[in-house]
């Protein structure tokens, strides 16, 4: 066994700081109120979202959001009712996107991809999930 010191350690916070300062974090305005998204996606998130993928129930949904929006705000989601249950899949698909890459997904592409995964029809590339958001986006006409 060796007794020598180890080496310096080596700045991994300085390396996050550095990587993400010119990254502008996606922000959405739920119930009136601007939920500004963490850079990068939180190990909370990825780890539940993992742990409940089979649940569909709105409170899976809600352990999954919580580490992102905190207890508070999903207690006043409930008890104001600013969307409901059948929205909680498109706001889970745009935040792990949006952490991932801010500005990688809009609420329109994240509805469409959470139909198409409804539909058993996994989306096989960006340009057709914004094809189907296109479709989803009403005129008020119809065909």
């Amino acid at each position: 066994m060796s007794t020598a010191a180890p080496l310096e350690p080596e700045d991994f916070d300085a390396w996050i700081e550095e990587t993400n300062a010119d990254v502008r974090p996606a922000s959405i305005r739920i119930g009136g109120q601007v939920h500004v998204m963490p850079l990068g996606v939180p190990i909370a998130f990825t780890l539940q979202t993992r742990r409940l993928a089979d649940r569909e129930d709105a409170g899976a949904l809600r352990l999954i959001l919580a580490p992102i929006f905190g207890e508070a705000a999903l207690d006043a989601w409930e008890s104001t009712s600013p969307f409901g249950t059948e929205a909680l899949p498109v706001l889970l698909r745009w935040c792990g996107a949006n952490m991932a890459r801010p500005g990688s997904m809009t609420i329109a592409e994240a509805a469409a991809s959470v139909e198409e995964d409804e539909a058993g029809k996994a989306p096989k590339n960006r340009a057709e999930k914004r094809a189907a958001a296109k479709k989803t986006k009403s005129s008020g006409k119809r065909s």
